[in-house]
């Protein structure tokens, strides 16, 4: 009990974030961690957080903490509209943002809170007996006396209403329910493995309409005698309490209205109001058993693909996959899958690449042989989008990468084996300014070029152009013979006497398809400054490449005669 009364879910989160605020960035990772930090007995409190991480708030707080005090407002009026169109309650997805501003040390945390402030509800300990002497009034207020302090409804009305409901429970968090679960925060219902779910609304009327108008009837008259006797007086509401199944902009405080005789039809309103209370408590609890909130366990999330159509992404069992698309995958699987392309490009060596809104799908030879993201709507098998921090990628695939910089990106590339037993390479090129991922690509290697056949006789004839070539002057002809690292070492100056330069033979020493090495016999006439031509002999060697689609010298020696 100690450790939960001196550290608080927001203290928690506090000290995890300033450890490594990146964190923010992976929802998964945070939980996680989370959850091995957080005691069960604060389990409610971290259940808003929990949910509110899934909804990506995270990134969002992450974005706004370097922002000035004009952008973290905007940003906190964005999360809350978030949260609120997810149908959390107004103070609740108060208190969650609350949470992460004391946790950013945005500003300190607000006084008075109950524990953590998220559950809203004393979890055990000394606060337990009070929280159990609370009770929640239809208009929403808290009380611990006997009539509601805003409206004035008495105690006795609401719990009339309560126990009329069939089936209906009370949550720790104050919310009354139908079904097995907490349409508010997600608890189960205690013991419901015992007891069933709920009673249909016919049901539960015709069992007891009688006791059910007295009751009522009985609040209501209570309510009466206790109004005071001057002054505004209040009349008893018997709505049961219940959240809004539409986003809560705002609380609206109203100011209550004068009392009014009973109506002999009261008891018959009283029984309308029931049967519909019933009929939408049976409504709400199959709504919500399958959206937001719906698991009261605790269990960790896992991470959800986002997709350009209402389909849910197949699944997928390589990591060299992004949006539930394979690498090895045909096109008539890919059309299965994203249907119809928006557009085709031809690319180098046969490639095509299909374009859709969110990412590109390169195929060859039939076969998708690459995929490129377009925004962050695509996902990688493990949850990985445009945007994620790198802190992300690292816990999502660890360290065991290629690290290449290029411009004003780092490439991180983890190399896997595809589903058709091809190795490739996933790619998360990650900005250096922001450490956040600009684009993810999966591929295969490129495939090899075609080597260059053994063509001797080519080679042969390029040798034979660059000597020619001198012996004429011609040395843009000549550079053209050589490797670009050659080039810059033939000076022309030396071959100003040079008269005519020209191979009389030449014999293979080897062969390979981009490789060839030849001997040759060289016969050079030079000019005698007296004016007289001096014919000369050489032997050497000259290794030839083949690159870029033809032969060039890549290296000579010779020596006279």
């Amino acid at each position: 009990m100690g450790e939960i009364k001196d550290k608080s879910v927001r203290d928690i989160l506090k000290e995890i974030l300033a450890q490594d605020k990146n964190l923010l960035g992976s929802r998964d990772a945070l939980v996680e961690k989370l959850d091995e930090a957080i005691p069960g007995a604060l389990a409610r409190d971290f259940n808003p957080i929990k949910a509110a991480l899934q909804e990506n708030v995270g990134e969002m707080f992450l974005a706004a903490d370097s922002a000035d005090e004009e952008g973290r407002t905007a940003a906190k009026e964005k999360i809350l509209q978030l949260l609120r169109d997810k149908n959390i309650q107004d103070r609740r997805a108060q208190n969650v943002v609350d949470a992460f501003i004391y946790a950013l040390g945005w500003e300190s945390a607000p006084t008075g809170e109950l524990m953590d402030g998220l559950a809203e509800d004393a979890p055990n300990g000394a606060g337990a007996e009070a929280a159990a002497e609370k009770w929640i009034c239809s208009c929403g207020e808290k009380n611990t006396g006997k009539f509601c302090t805003v409206c004035g409804t008495p105690r006795e009305a609401v719990a009339a209403v309560i126990q009329a409901a069939a089936g209906s429970w009370t949550c720790s968090c104050g919310q009354i329910n139908t079904g097995k679960f907490c349409v508010a925060c997600g608890n189960s219902r205690p013991g419901a493995g015992a007891s069933p779910v709920g009673q249909s609304a016919a049901a539960a009327m015709a069992a007891a309409p009688a006791t059910v108008a007295a009751a009522a009837t009985t609040a209501a008259t209570a309510a009466t005698l206790a109004a005071p006797a001057q002054g505004t007086q209040r009349i008893p509401l018997v709505t049961p309490p219940s959240r809004p199944t539409a986003p809560v902009q705002q609380r609206v405080t109203l100011s209550p209205p004068q009392a009014l005789p009973p109506s002999k039809d009261e008891p018959m309103k009283v029984i309308l109001i029931l049967v519909i209370v019933a009929l939408l408590g049976i409504g709400i609890f199959f709504v919500v058993k399958g959206g937001f909130g719906s698991s009261g366990t605790g269990s960790k999330f896992s991470p959800t693909t986002k997709q350009s159509t209402d389909k849910k992404a197949p699944k997928v069992d390589s990591d060299l996959s992004l949006g539930g698309i394979e690498i090895g995958y045909s096109l008539d699987k890919v059309h299965e899958i994203l249907g119809k392309e928006n557009s085709q490009e031809t690319m180098k060596q046969g490639r095509v690449r299909y374009k859709y809104d969110h990412m590109n799908v390169i195929i060859y030879n039939g076969m998708v042989t690459a995929l490129e993201s377009n925004d962050g709507t695509v996902e990688t098998k493990r949850g990985l989008h445009q945007d994620a921090a790198l802190q992300a990628v690292f816990d999502a695939y660890g360290k065991d990468y290629e690290l290449t910089d290029y411009n004003d990106l780092k490439l991180y590339e983890y190399t896997f084996t595809a589903s058709n037993g091809e190795k490739g390479l996933l790619r998360f090129a990650v900005n250096k300014s922001d450490g956040k991922v600009n684009y993810i690509t999966i591929r295969l290697p490129d495939p090899e070029p075609p080597k260059a056949q053994a063509d001797v006789e080519g080679a042969k004839t390029v040798l034979a152009r660059y000597e020619k070539a001198i012996g004429q002057h011609d040395f843009t002809t000549a550079r053209n013979c050589l490797v670009p690292a050659m080039k810059g070492n033939l000076n022309s100056d030396g071959y100003k006497t040079t008269v005519s330069s020209e191979i009389v033979s030449m014999n293979v020493l080897s062969a390979e398809s981009d490789k060839v090495e030849l001997s040759y016999r060289l016969q050079a006439k030079d000019r005698s400054p007296s004016g007289s031509i001096n014919t000369k002999y050489f032997t050497g060697t000259a290794t030839m490449r083949y690159m870029d689609g033809g032969w060039l010298i890549s290296g000579m020696e010779s020596k006279e005669e």
